[in-house]
């Protein structure tokens, strides 16, 4: 795994092996003082982004639990799944968890 740390409070992540579950989330932020992380979209199994698997849900309650904000970082413009679409707008909305096209994009929404 590889980190570029922003400044005490965000960490930008390329993982050696694809979240596939909340426990994987667990994982990478246990003992973690970092409130933000950066993520790539390729860190994600596929599972992640076909939400009848419940696994999208599953690591953005984890997130949530552990007042984690999350920035997923990739390419969301050409989705097969308009319910994924709406999740990635709701995300967005919210601010918690976000569906961004840059690493620049999501430091300047959560103001890092």
């Amino acid at each position: 795994m590889e980190t570029i740390i922003h400044n005490d409070k965000a960490v930008e992540v390329k993982l050696d092996k694809k979240l596939c579950s909340g426990g994987d989330f667990l994982e990478l932020i246990a003992g973690s003082i970092y409130d933000v992380y950066i993520l790539r979209q390729e860190d994600f199994d596929e599972s992640f982004f076909n939400l009848t698997t419940g696994v999208a849900g599953e690591i953005l309650q984890k997130a949530s639990n552990y007042r984690i904000r999350m920035a997923i970082v990739g390419d969301f413009s050409n989705l097969a799944s308009k319910a994924l679409a709406d999740f990635i707008y709701e995300s967005n909305r919210v601010k918690q968890i976000i569906f961004v096209e840059s690493v620049e994009k999501a430091m300047e929404i959560f103001r890092i």
